[in-house]
């Protein structure tokens, strides 16, 4: 069996960095590239490159270990054996005879101790399980805060693959595949399970479902979770303008959504795409009186936006009204000739003509 420690030229107690330093340093002194036609460099770059993916690997570098461990052991017994067999013969002296030997076991005693021995390897293997479980939770998080997702990932699946209750490591799966994988079925399977392995609720796991049901557009469960989070804990701005925006974009909720967007407008919240939101939400219930009191209020701050001007003509046009949309659309063509809607040119043209 090869020595990948030898080929690389680093004790077996090497660490990551010396091992990695080692296979670098190799690697550029025998690659194919600074040694054309030279079979011999080929081979032996191979040989660099399987020694260090395994030795890199802590998986595969604890199984090496291992069977290089065996490998070696024969040829440690008989370079023992063959040191004693050099050395004078021992001279035995008497020794008595020993006591008798303790009676064996009973069959009550023996059931006793196979349960208790069961259940001191029960609860081993579960504090192994444990212990494994934990370290890759805490290996998944530190590949997330250096933005390593993938292998955040990775670590946590092994963590639930090692110990499939454990709440905190589905917590994280779920949030790590709503915020960075995008995949809205799979954190909601996970978050749920937080849920449910969790002895305390936290309510947090509740929003963060609702974001996920959000974005598949469930509404009732969206609905749901959002209202018990609420019932738990008071939102904060930031968490209001999410929810609203699940309501408006994600299940098309817009009587929830307005009612949060006007909770923004209350407490000073409020921003442009806020009100283009109400805006659209006013213009879809055909609600035109509120819709037409949004469009002034933006027209006050840009009175030459050819879109809202756009808007407002067909909201007069709407509600048949059709002087005041013609003296809108004008105005708004005065500002960019280019525009042209079939409807407003013909009635406005029309309407000119007569």
């Amino acid at each position: 069996m090869e020595n990948y420690y030898t080929i690389l030229g680093v004790s077996q107690s090497a660490t990551h960095a010396e091992i990695k330093q080692a296979y670098k340093k190799l690697a550029m002194l025998y690659h194919p590239d600074h040694n054309p036609e030279n079979p011999e460099a080929e081979e032996l770059f191979k040989k660099l490159n399987e020694a260090y993916h395994v030795l890199i690997d802590p998986q595969k570098k604890a199984m090496y270990d291992y069977l290089l461990l065996q490998s070696q052991q024969p040829e440690a017994l008989v370079q023992h054996y063959s040191q004693h067999a050099q050395q004078a013969p021992q001279r035995y002296t008497y020794r008595p005879p020993q006591p008798p030997e303790k009676p064996p076991m009973s069959h009550f005693e023996s059931s006793v101790f196979a349960v208790l021995f069961m259940i001191y390897v029960f609860f081993l293997y579960n504090s192994v399980i444990s212990f494994y479980s934990r370290l890759r939770y805490t290996q998944a998080e530190m590949s997330y805060t250096k933005g390593h997702y993938s292998d955040a990932l990775y670590y946590v699946s092994s963590s639930l693959s090692a110990d499939y209750t454990y709440w905190r490591a589905y917590a994280f799966k779920g949030i790590l595949s709503l915020e960075q994988g995008r995949n809205p079925v799979e954190a909601i399977s996970s978050l749920t399970k937080a849920i449910q392995y969790c002895e305390l609720e936290h309510p947090e796991f509740f929003f963060k479902r609702g974001i996920a049901f959000s974005q598949i557009s469930r509404r009732d469960n969206t609905r749901y979770d959002f209202d018990h989070y609420l019932s738990q804990r008071k939102a904060t701005p930031e968490e209001m303008r999410l929810m609203a925006d699940c309501y408006f974009y994600g299940t098309k909720d817009y009587e929830r959504a307005l009612e949060w967007y006007k909770k923004l407008e209350i407490i000073g919240k409020e921003d442009k795409q806020i009100v283009l939101n109400q805006l659209a939400i006013y213009e879809f219930g055909q609600k035109y009186d509120q819709a037409m009191k949004i469009l002034d209020k933006l027209l006050a701050k840009e009175p030459q936006n050819t879109k809202f001007l756009y808007k407002k003509a067909l909201i007069y046009m709407n509600e048949q009204k059709m002087p005041e949309a013609c003296q809108v659309w004008k105005l708004a063509k005065s500002y960019d000739p280019q525009l042209y809607d079939a409807t407003l040119d013909f009635f406005c043209w029309e309407t000119e003509t007569k």
